[in-house]
Formats: structure tokens, C-alpha cells, sequence
């Protein structure tokens, strides 16, 4: 099975390490990128091979992941709060 690509964009160090811990206990889960640079979320998706973003919900607002859903629509984005409280996933459905 091939694994998920996943990378962080503008998370939080320490909400970072704790959702990285949980996601090296997968095997079918790779991290592949890390980055404070959420300027360009494209940039980020074709620099890595990510097929999910987990990005910071207050950081990098709705209107951002539209447009990389435009452009990239089989990524599926994970906003998450930097308490960790509350996330939500943003696909594109047909």
C-alpha cells in the first residue's frame, strides 16, 4: 500500500509534535514537508507530493484553500486550531 503524504503548513510547534507523534504510530502515514510558509499553499503541495495539508485554521484562512482546491483538487486540507479543539477537513467533492 502506498502511503499518504501528508505535510504541516504554518502549525504550531508544540500542536506539531504532538499530531506528528500520533501520525508516526500509521504505517501508512508519511510526512514529507514541514513549513512556516503558508504564502503559497500550491507551492507547498507540488514541492512536496502532499495529498493532505494540515494547516493552522487561524493562520491560513478559507479563502486560501479555495483557490489551492481550484488548482489542486484531489488535496484534501486539514485546518486544525492551534489548542487542537477544533479542525475541519476541506475537500473538493463532484
Amino acid at each position: 500500500m502506498t502511503p499518504t503524504c501528508i505535510a504541516f503548513i504554518d502549525i504550531p510547534r508544540m500542536l506539531r509534535e504532538i499530531v506528528d507523534d500520533s501520525l508516526s504510530k500509521q504505517p501508512d502515514v508519511r510526512l514529507v514537508d514541514e513549513t512556516q510558509d503558508g504564502s503559497s499553499l500550491v507551492d507547498a503541495v507540488d514541492r512536496s507530493g502532499a495529498a493532505v495539508l494540515i494547516i493552522s485554521a487561524e493562520r491560513i484562512g478559507p479563502a486560501d484553500v479555495c483557490r489551492l482546491l481550484e488548482q489542486r483538487p484531489r488535496v484534501k486540507v486539514f485546518a486544525i486550531t492551534s489548542d487542537g479543539r477544533d479542525g475541519c477537513l476541506y475537500e473538493l467533492r463532484p
